[in-house]
């Protein structure tokens, strides 16, 4: 932001000036520059500085407004005392007092939050209110109102979207007081396309907690829901309603803000004024004494987000963060997020987190805790369902609805609740090691997240142990990338600096190679640490250890992925050619030729290598050859560069031909032919299809039944991570009948594919065929291929 002036410079006086600023809200920030720009002093609430005589700026940011203000200091003067500024820090939930329809509105919240519509309970309150903005057709924005209240068992206690009652005519907004039992409830709000949106809403004994909820657009056309992320949450006594004071409404949404923000803007002289009032209430038993305290602090609301935005100050003031704490224990207690702060105020407890607290911050208080006492988020808890599903940025902690358990939950092995966080730590370090070194050697080098999902599949996990499983993948490559950079001297690891390797995995470029090595020798020490987890993924401790001694368990095995399969390389021209037909007649004996891709009878076909070592090499000549036994062509290995057949060797490029004469329209630097893995099989079935062969099972006289889904969630995943359309292609499309020379399915065919039971429907399965079959051979030099005698029969019948 450009600041300009007159003036460049302040003069240098001999004496200084009193400048007091007050911002009007306890949570603004105040920024004061001098005339060369430079930041002269920072405060929250209220300025009091003594400066030099000159020309300054004030910033003054609350929320998300932000306010600038010239102010000349003049000498010989003992203050300098600035106007109040006209901030705005006002929720949309509630409408601005300046009108008389928001007046009116407003009165009709005080009114209908004093009455309770439903009673499930007793002890507490809830107040939930939602309104439109602007004037918006209720009957078109029914989202807005698609809310539910559920208590901790999940059973609905109240929904909007049902009930057409406590509704505020011409103001589209409707309202619902909730008398229930003191504890946490779930607010359920329809979100479009994300399905529902959830949040907690503590109520407790003697207050009425209050939610201000007004519409977003979650993506979904033509839909607008609530919106949780930016509601106002507010309490006060019950029988009072919910409060219309500016004061108390404007100070929680900065707040609120400051604290999604990040920002260290607590309002410390409000919160000693609180306590002090609070501690002159004599400290006895009884309902006045509670009632006094709670007339001294106002709002609780305003110490639990005030305690949190203590916590973001530079210096943090533990001694009030204390009394806040220890204030708010007296008049909410139970309440989670105050549990929280107690822990954060360096108290020790025995607090347990069933249930997820109301803010964000409360929940990373929550989660860094559960470090040193796994059990504080117990593993069959909602808190623990929800751990992977939080969503979106704000002060409140929100997540996605969790489904419906379809599982048991698996219960962690190491649950003592006792066992420090050291020795929690360095009795499993050895185990995630073992975790870390497995999947070094079962990770790709390319394709690892695609290879990661499928193995998550395989090894059904659920989402924290899926977590859990790609922050040790991620750990495997950078211990890889480790081992192999700290043998290096700064000199030699230069030139490697920035390769897309180290790039991949770091995320980022170090300036120098020392630097480089310095962190090689660490970033494995890094990965074994639990709290590195618990931070890094935002799940609690206890999940962290179920997942890893899972994975530790199922990984000391073998584990099954999908057979390694070719694709078919097609000419875009002929891709619509390939499709399902009718059966034909004739022998049922079977090898798929395409009739237009044959080479000429007797053709010799040159083949080059493109790359490859020695051994790759020997491997396609020793076994290539066999079909020039049982066909009418001939292979001769060589460099022209003409070469009907070019063959490379790329391991992360799976295997695959082009058919028969294909080969001979793709440009001379491309190669026709890829053996990313190398066998007898795989060298038959590649050169199979180089001289004319389709995949077995794509004969339209094939008749396998596929389990699609089955196929799919297989060959999308390792080893050979297709896509949608190639696993279509490869597998379900058959040819039409007049493009192939065919008969029935061989299930000994070099051809086919290695199909496991699960991918049909009927119980076909077929082995991996590594030689070619009696049939295969046959109908190599059969009379409509490539025969020994006389010429190719055409039309073949």
């Amino acid at each position: 932001m450009s600041r300009r002036w007159s003036s460049a410079s302040s003069p240098q006086p001999s004496s200084t000036v009193r400048l007091v600023a007050n911002a009007g809200h306890p949570t603004a920030e105040i920024m004061l520059f001098d005339g060369n720009f430079a930041a002269v002093a920072h405060a929250v609430g209220v300025l009091d500085v003594q400066v030099a005589p000159g020309l300054y700026e004030l910033q003054y940011k609350a929320g998300r407004s932000v306010q600038e203000q010239t102010v000349r200091v003049r000498g010989g003067t003992a203050e300098c005392i600035v106007p109040v500024p006209q901030l705005s820090t006002r929720t949309t939930a509630l409408p601005q007092r300046t009108t008389d329809d928001g007046r009116k509105l407003m009165q009709w919240v005080a009114d209908v939050s004093q009455q309770v519509h439903t009673a499930p309970g007793q002890g507490s309150e809830l107040f939930i209110f939602s309104r439109l903005l602007g004037k918006e057709d209720p009957s078109t924005h029914v989202g807005i109102f698609d809310v539910q209240v559920k208590d901790s068992n999940g059973l609905v206690i109240a929904d909007f979207g049902k009930d057409a009652g406590w509704y505020k005519e011409g103001a589209g907004a409707r309202a619902h007081t909730i008398a229930v039992v003191p504890g946490t409830y779930v607010l359920s709000a329809a979100a479009g396309s994300l399905g529902r949106l959830e949040q907690a809403v503590h109520a407790v004994a003697g207050w009425q907690t209050q939610v201000l909820l007004t519409p977003t657009d979650y993506g979904t056309e033509g839909f607008k829901g609530a919106d949780l992320r930016r509601g106002a949450v507010l309490m006060s006594l019950q029988g009072r309603g919910c409060s219309i004071d500016a004061s108390a409404v404007d100070w929680v949404e900065a707040a609120k803000v400051a604290l999604f923000a990040r920002t260290p803007a607590a309002p410390i002289a409000a919160l000693r004024d609180a306590v002090a009032e609070a501690d002159a209430v004599p400290q006895s038993e009884g309902t006045s004494v509670d009632r006094l305290l709670a007339e001294k602090f106002t709002n609780p609301m305003l110490g639990i987000l005030g305690g949190h935005l203590l916590l973001l100050e530079a210096k943090v003031d533990i001694d009030l963060l204390q009394k806040v704490v220890r204030n708010l224990e007296r008049l909410v207690p139970g309440h989670p997020d105050v549990a929280a702060l107690r822990y954060a105020a360096g108290w020790q407890g025995d607090a347990a987190f069933p249930m997820p607290p109301m803010l964000r911050s409360s929940w990373q208080l929550v989660i860094d805790k559960s470090v040193e006492h796994p059990g504080i988020i117990p593993m069959d808890s909602y808190s623990a369902r929800i751990a992977t599903l939080t969503w979106g940025g704000g002060a409140w902690l929100v997540w996605k609805a969790p489904p419906a358990e379809t599982r048991p939950v698996r219960a962690a092995r190491s649950m003592a609740s006792g066992k420090s966080s050291v020795a929690f730590g360095a009795d499993r370090g050895k185990q995630i090691a073992e975790v870390i070194d497995k999947l070094g050697k079962l990770l790709p080098r390319h394709h690892a997240d695609r290879y990661i999902t499928a193995l998550a599949r395989r090894l059904d996990l659920d989402a924290s142990e899926t977590r859990v499983l790609r922050y040790l993948a991620s750990a495997a490559r950078q211990s890889q990338l480790a081992s192999e950079l700290s043998p290096l001297s700064p000199s030699n690891l230069s030139g490697r600096l920035y390769s897309s390797a180290y790039g991949w995995v770091t995320g980022r470029h170090l300036p120098d190679a020392n630097q480089v090595l310095e962190w090689a020798k660490d970033a494995r020490d890094q990965f074994l640490l639990d709290s590195s987890m618990v931070k890094a993924l935002g799940i609690p401790q206890s999940a962290v250890t179920t997942a890893v001694d899972r994975l530790s368990t199922l990984l000391k095995g073998e584990i099954p992925m999908a057979p390694k399969v070719c694709f078919d390389r097609i000419l875009p021209k002929d891709l619509n050619k390939v499709r399902p037909s009718a059966p034909i007649a004739g022998a049922r004996t079977r090898a798929a030729f395409e009739i237009a891709k044959l080479w000429d009878v007797g053709k010799t076909l040159r083949v080059r290598f493109m790359s490859g070592t020695p051994e790759q090499k020997d491997i396609v000549k020793q076994f290539a050859p066999q079909w020039a036994e049982h066909a009418n062509i001939k292979l001769v290995f060589g460099n022209d560069q003409n070469s009907e057949i070019r063959i490379t060797f790329d391991e992360n490029d799976g295997a695959w031909s082009y058919i028969g004469t294909d080969c001979a329209s793709i440009p001379v630097g491309q190669p026709t032919m890829n053996l990313g893995w190398q066998d007898e099989g795989v060298v038959l079935h590649e050169f199979g299809h180089a001289i004319g062969l389709i995949h077995e099972h794509q004969n339209p006289e094939g008749g396998i039944k596929w389990n699609k889904p089955a196929v799919i969630a297989d060959l999308s995943g390792s080893p050979n991570f297709w896509d949608a359309a190639t696993i279509e292609h490869n597998m379900f499309d058959t040819y039409d009948q007049d493009q192939i020379n065919g008969t029935s399915l061989d299930k000994k065919s070099i051809m086919l594919y290695a199909i496991p039971q699960s991918w049909t429907t009927d119980g076909f399965s077929s082995k991996p065929n590594e030689k070619l079959s009696e049939v295969d051979k046959k109908f190599a030099h059969n009379q409509c291929n490539y025969p020994f005698q006389g010429p190719r029969k055409q039309p073949c019948t």
